[in-house]
């Protein structure tokens, strides 16, 4: 299960409005768009609409990179840590059965 995930380390440092050039080093670093291509195991993609650390475009990418096998789900009204910042049964009901297996 990948949850509020970002799509990699570069996208993240340009996103945060860090300098242009830190972006530059991190290319290909932990770039989780391509690491999701090929999975090893079964995939679920986690992401919610109030997420207000990871932007509604990276996780757009990471699902459009997620194999046609992947569970996808988008959760509403969640924040970023709200998995175990907040845990809730509206959060973990959604996830748990794929988890389970």
């Amino acid at each position: 299960m990948v949850a509020n995930a970002f799509s990699s380390v570069e996208d993240f440092a340009r996103f945060s409005g860090a300098p242009w050039f830190y972006a530059l080093l991190l290319h290909g670093v932990w770039d989780n768009v391509e690491a999701i291509k090929t999975p090893p195991l079964p995939l679920m993609v986690v992401h919610s609409d109030a997420d207000e650390t990871i932007p509604a475009w990276m996780s757009k990418r990471l699902l459009n990179a997620a194999p046609p096998f992947a569970e996808r789900r988008t959760l509403h009204g969640f924040k970023h840590d709200a998995l175990y910042e907040n845990p809730s049964e509206d959060w973990w009901d959604s996830v748990l059965p794929f988890v389970a297996g």
